[in-house]
């Protein structure tokens, strides 16, 4: 009788038995790849209709054309009450924030790592550290292998398809690795302990730290996670006061490359770590800066005000006046000059002309604009005058 047989493996499986499915009569031999981006949203929507589409194309993006990852993650926010079934459509009811990955994928992707060899998830789990992709300069440097004896050793894992390299010419990241799938990456990092994941870190801070310019946000946000990742004591506060010195930078080449939201990012992420540091007001500045820019008055009022009080608290008079100036402007960009002549006037009654002229000058300018806009003409002009 005609008989029609599937089989299905792995990649893995051409490693034991090279020959296999070659050379047979009537066999074939198809090799599945990730499903599309509109099949996956095909997928997510058969399995939860009305899906929110944020949270469709979160679940696209993590299962990376997976089914089986679609699937699993669909299951686990319904088991966590996330996603809710009403009337046979799903709703988002809670936070997406800290979407982990399902026991039941830890355990198949696991299964994956666990028959590699163990140089090849020590080398799994450097890269994790680097993120989803890497170069293998920064591999390199983490792992302490000359980049010459990674390329065999990354080729290999491309062909047992949990890396994948960038080819395209045009792309910035060409020649770089990256996952194929972002779930493999966390559970590849998850599989690190904490005095692994702090060295490692450490060691990737200090190879985009000794890069500077454009790497200045990624060596933050290593030295972020390895302080995460240390002991408390001496070298954590080393790592804090590094981690806020790279956030720095990168807050004033995202301003200086005209990115107000990059900066603003990098300023939040600086004034966290370190609300009360010597940086607090250069940070503090810049952050007000770039969330007027973005228009965002509220977040800008409220960063100008934390800028008043540090300088208050430390008793920088002249330092005090520049912020309550720039507060007066960014009251008037919140199209309350009215406000702002308060606030300007007040100021100017006690502030010392003779030990910091040129910074009651700035205050009686804006005091001078802040009357003119609120229409009170005369006064505006003897305050011009008097500056």
């Amino acid at each position: 009788l005609p008989l029609y047989i599937v089989t299905l493996a792995r990649p893995e499986i051409l490693e034991r038995r090279p020959g296999w499915g070659a050379g047979r009569h009537g066999g074939l031999v198809t090799q599945l790849r990730p499903l599309s981006p509109d099949d996956m949203g095909h997928l997510v929507e058969g399995l939860a209709p009305g899906i929110p589409a944020q949270v469709a194309g979160m679940i696209r993006e993590a299962a990376a054309g997976v089914p089986l990852y679609a699937v699993e993650l669909v299951r686990m926010l319904l088991d966590d009450g996330r996603l809710a079934e009403s009337e046979g459509r799903f709703r988002l009811l809670g936070d997406l924030t800290g979407l982990a990955v399902p026991e039941s994928l830890q355990a198949v992707i696991g299964a994956r790592l666990d028959r590699l060899d163990r140089s090849a998830r020590d080398l799994l789990g450097d890269a994790a550290v680097l993120g989803r992709s890497f170069s293998i300069d920064a591999l390199a440097a983490l792992s302490g292998a000359p980049p010459p004896d990674l390329r065999p050793r990354l080729a290999d894992l491309a062909r047992r398809e949990i890396l994948e390299q960038e080819r395209d010419a045009s792309s910035s990241e060409s020649g770089r690795y990256r996952f194929v799938q972002s779930l493999i990456r966390e559970v590849a990092y998850a599989r690190l302990n904490r005095s692994r994941r702090h060295d490692r870190h450490r060691r990737a801070a200090a190879y985009f730290d000794s890069r500077g310019g454009e790497a200045a946000g990624a060596a933050a946000e290593h030295y972020l996670a390895a302080r995460a990742a240390a002991p408390e004591g001496p070298e954590a506060q080393d790592l804090s006061r590094r981690a806020v010195a790279a956030l720095q930078a990168a807050a004033e080449r995202a301003a200086a490359l005209h990115s107000p939201e990059q900066a603003l990012s990098w300023c939040r992420q600086a004034l966290a770590a370190a609300p009360e540091g010597p940086e607090a007001p250069a940070l503090l500045e810049l952050a007000v800066e770039s969330a007027a820019a973005l228009a965002r008055a509220d977040e800008a009022e409220h960063l100008a005000r934390r800028l008043v009080a540090w300088h208050i608290e430390n008793k920088n008079r002249g330092a005090e006046l520049r912020a309550v100036r720039l507060l007066g402007r960014i009251t008037i960009e919140r199209r309350d000059p009215a406000g702002a002549v308060l606030l300007l006037a007040e100021a100017l009654r006690f502030a010392d002309e003779r030990e910091h002229p040129a910074e009651v000058a700035e205050v009686r300018e804006g005091l001078a604009r802040a009357y003119m806009l609120a229409g009170r003409v005369d006064e505006a002009a003897s305050t011009a005058d008097a500056s």
